[in-house]
């Protein structure tokens, strides 16, 4: 039996603790799976869009008055997460194991692809699971969040393409699927397409541009169709109103390339490669395309999120790099250092469970928000009132206060409404007077405001994000 090298005996260790970071990864987010209340903004406007598709409601009904509805993303996402609130109950728990999974499914998808192009599964399971034990990706793993199924959907069609390549047509019911889901996933088609181009096979790439253009055209005029035209008026007219800051995806670039600087190297150094000879292989053509979509971190309300597809793509970028590494120099002292160097990144990541701050009294204010006689609640923690089982009446109050600020919407309906204590209660994250003082990163115009104190007082505290503060009608609710 031969005995292994030092740099395979660091590679094997490398794998072992890859493995240990990964059941380390879903151990910490397990417990988070089952909390009965929202852990970031977005999960609760999520789910109300979810739970709308479970009800049989219009997902985009195109309202301009209230309640308002906005729901942003794609209706892959809505439909697939409905299926499974029908089987498991209106909760968070079904959305972020389907989140879980999809972050398995990268991980796996990424080994797969490795493999294929490598023929090893030892560097191709070490890169491709080494995805979940990045900090930046464990922070969202529990989350009910779009993009984890939307990347997984985008490197499904990815995998088929690079492993059928005379049967490209397969891979794109799965890009479609990504690009429904979240419409920035186009860095995988369009590498794809931009391959064939560059190996002239230019039948595939008119057949496979005018696959995708055909079947998006289709999926696009049927969903304009059967919502009236509220589609096209949530996912594209009303997205993402809110101002860019180049400075902003700068700030979420460099929090990446610190978190993973030595994979940020090898995945460039692939890129370099290519670039050299004047090649351009699909790794790298999608590791270019995905970091040009890293602008849209620019958004006020975006967040290193963006970055969760970028990260997976750096994996087998940087998994490809290393195999080249060793392909050319496998005896060279200094190729120690890259397993080396993984196997501690991965040991430093391996923290014990964390706690989301904010939301201590959760628990009470959810169980305060559902016991409220009453069913027209507007809040800031969308969440609280899906869970209550009541109607929402702001289902994206982000959205909604951009859309008022930079626009060109009126918020005189919201106005007359509070000023006529229509809602039952207001749920807020501080009180009126703090919220005054927080200018353009409060979600409520002052005139809002205003007439809030006027005629709601508050009633309750508790310690729970975005449901601080309850306020009721003063003198109680007018019949």
């Amino acid at each position: 039996m031969k005995k292994p090298t030092l740099l395979e005996a660091s590679e094997w260790i490398f794998g072992s603790v890859v493995a240990l970071g990964c059941l380390t990864s879903l151990k910490n987010v397990w417990g988070f799976v089952w909390l009965p209340y929202q852990l970031n903004f977005v999960e609760g406007v999520v789910l109300s869009g979810v739970q709308r598709v479970t009800a049989g409601q219009a997902l985009y009904p195109s309202l301009l008055q209230f309640p308002m509805i906005i729901n942003v993303y794609g209706p892959v996402y809505y439909y697939v997460g409905a299926w499974l609130l029908k089987w498991f109950g209106v909760a968070f728990a079904p959305l972020r194991l389907l989140t879980i999974v999809s972050g398995v499914v990268i991980a796996g998808l990424v080994s797969l692809l490795l493999h294929h192009l490598t023929a090893s599964w030892k560097l191709g399971l070490s890169f491709g699971f080494f995805f979940l034990t990045i900090s930046l990706v464990q922070d969202w793993l529990a989350m009910a969040r779009v993009d984890m199924p939307g990347v997984a959907l985008s490197l499904a069609g990815l995998y088929l393409y690079s492993r059928f390549r005379d049967q490209w047509y397969v891979s794109i019911p799965f890009f479609l699927g990504a690009i429904f889901c979240k419409y920035t996933l186009v860095s995988a088609p369009s590498a794809c397409f931009l391959e064939l181009l560059f190996q002239k096979r230019m039948k595939q790439a008119a057949g496979f541009a005018g696959g995708m253009a055909v079947l998006s055209g289709l999926a696009f005029l049927a969903l304009q169709s059967t919502t009236g035209g509220g589609f096209a008026f949530d996912t594209i007219a009303l997205s993402h109103p809110d101002p860019f800051t180049f400075g902003r995806a700068l700030h979420f670039f460099k929090l990446a390339v610190f978190q993973y600087p030595l994979l940020f190297v090898l995945g460039l150094g692939l890129g370099l490669r290519d670039l050299l000879k004047k090649v351009a292989t699909l790794p790298s053509l999608y590791l270019a395309l995905s970091t040009l979509t890293l602008i849209t971190a620019g958004k006020l309300g975006s967040d290193s999120n963006h970055l969760l597809e970028w990260t997976a793509i750096l994996c087998l970028c940087g998994g490809l790099s290393y195999h080249a590494l060793r392909q050319e120099s496998a005896g060279a002292t200094a190729l120690l250092l890259v397993p080396g160097v993984f196997t501690l990144a991965v040991l430093a990541n391996l923290r014990p469970p964390w706690f989301y701050p904010g939301h201590a009294g959760c628990p009470e204010a959810y169980a305060y928000i559902k016991q409220l006689p009453g069913r027209r609640i507007l809040t800031e923690n969308v969440g609280a009132v899906v869970m209550a089982g009541k109607p929402v009446q702001l289902s994206d109050p982000f959205v909604w206060i951009w859309l008022v600020r930079r626009g060109g919407w009126s918020d005189a309906e919201l106005q007359s409404l509070v000023r006529t204590r229509a809602f039952d209660a207001i749920v807020l994250h501080s009180r009126v007077n703090e919220l005054k003082e927080e200018g353009d990163a409060s979600l409520w115009s002052l005139p809002v405001l205003d007439t809030i104190q006027r005629n709601y007082q508050p009633t309750w505290e508790f310690a729970c994000q975005d449901a601080d503060v309850i306020y009721e009608p003063i003198g109680g609710v007018p019949h």
